[in-house]
């Protein structure tokens, strides 16, 4: 007889818990999930910072990426304009100066470009985050971004940056150059010509 008494005092307790966690009245706080509901997942952090917000190519300043340079270059008009942008690449950074210098690296030879400050509205007095190179001033060599390759020499409040303009073409797939898929291309002509 005492087994059947633990047996129902087990059940009855058990019974009551369930009760008391199965409580059918609407308190606001609760909400059903559909199945379906998609997982969550925070994005890595990607280095490979390939494009800036005007379509540039962006060049790191300071060993913990503290600011960026986005270097954009008109293939018609062959302008080339330089964006001081924040650690994220997101927005300006106006600077007090009137030039940017960038050293353009040729076979053995470096030729100094000098880019004037062209302020955005929201700048201020005195400050860019624009800095501009007219095509006269760019040499007549030069026909795309791919082809600007250098360093740049930048002040921001009061401490000198280095940043290398350098073109990686080892992309992940999806970052919206076509160099690979040019190559896939004739990779396959090649094979189609044997």
């Amino acid at each position: 007889m005492p087994r059947t008494h633990c047996v129902t005092t087990c059940f009855a307790i058990t019974s009551l818990l369930l009760l008391a966690g199965c409580n059918s009245g609407d308190d606001g706080d609760y909400q059903a999930l559909p199945e379906n509901q998609p997982e969550v997942v925070a994005p890595a952090h990607d280095h490979s910072h390939e494009s800036g917000p005007n379509g540039g190519h962006l060049i790191e300043l300071g060993e913990e990426e503290e600011y960026h340079a986005e270097l954009v270059f008109d293939g018609e008009t062959r302008v080339t304009t330089i964006y001081i942008l924040d650690g994220h690449a997101k927005s300006p950074v106006p600077i007090k100066a009137t030039e940017l210098e960038l050293h353009l690296e040729g076979e053995g030879d470096e030729t100094e470009l000098m880019f004037a400050a062209s302020p955005l509205e929201s700048d201020g007095q005195d400050m860019s985050s624009r800095f501009v190179l007219d095509a006269e001033n760019l040499p007549e060599s030069i026909k795309d971004e791919e082809e600007i390759k250098g360093h740049l020499h930048i002040e921001i409040d009061g401490k000198n940056f280095n940043g290398e303009l350098e073109h990686d073409h080892d992309h992940e797939e999806g970052d919206g150059h076509a160099h690979d898929d040019d190559k896939d291309d004739k990779h396959k002509d090649d094979e189609d010509k044997e």
